[in-house]
C-alpha cells in the first residue's frame, strides 16, 4: 500500500505540477527526475517504516527505474544531441516506457511475479550461495 500510494501521489505531481513548470522546455528530464525522486521516496520511506520489500516494491524499482534510463536517453538524444528525426530507438522508447508502467500497475493490483524476476534472482542466490561467489545470509 506505501509503494501504490507513492506512486500514485508521485504521478499526480508529475502530471500536474511539474509539468507545467518545466515539461515545455525539457519534458523528458521532467520525467526523469520524477522517477528519480519517487525511487528515493519509496525506498526511504520503507527504511524509515522498517517494512519489508514486497514483490510490487521490487517491481516498482526496476520499472520506475528503467523508465528513468529512458527518459534520460531520450534527453539526451532529443535535446543533447539534438536529435529530430525518428529511428528505432524512438520505438523503442514508446513501447518500453507503456510496457513497464503497464508492469507496474499490473503488479501492485495482482501481486504476482508476472515476469518470473523474484524467481530468477532466487535462482541467481541459490546458484552464487552454492558456487561460494557471494557470501549470502
Amino acid at each position: 500500500m506505501v509503494t501504490a500510494g507513492i506512486i500514485a501521489t508521485s504521478y499526480f505531481i508529475s502530471n500536474h505540477f511539474f509539468k507545467e513548470i518545466l515539461a515545455s522546455t525539457y519534458p523528458y528530464l521532467v520525467f526523469f527526475i520524477s522517477d528519480l525522486l519517487t525511487v528515493c521516496a519509496i525506498v526511504l520511506l520503507h527504511k524509515l517504516l522498517s517494512l519489508k520489500p514486497s514483490r510490487a516494491y521490487w517491481y516498482v524499482i526496476f520499472g520506475l527505474s528503467m523508465n528513468g534510463l529512458l527518459f534520460i536517453a531520450m534527453h539526451t538524444d532529443r535535446f543533447i544531441v539534438e536529435n529530430s528525426e525518428p529511428w528505432w530507438f524512438w520505438t523503442v522508447y514508446s513501447v518500453s516506457i507503456n510496457f513497464f508502467d503497464l508492469m507496474m500497475v499490473a503488479v501492485l493490483i495482482l501481486n504476482r511475479d508476472l515476469l518470473l524476476l523474484g524467481s530468477l534472482w532466487n535462482k541467481v542466490k541459490a546458484l552464487t550461495k552454492a558456487s561460494g561467489v557471494l557470501n549470502t545470509k
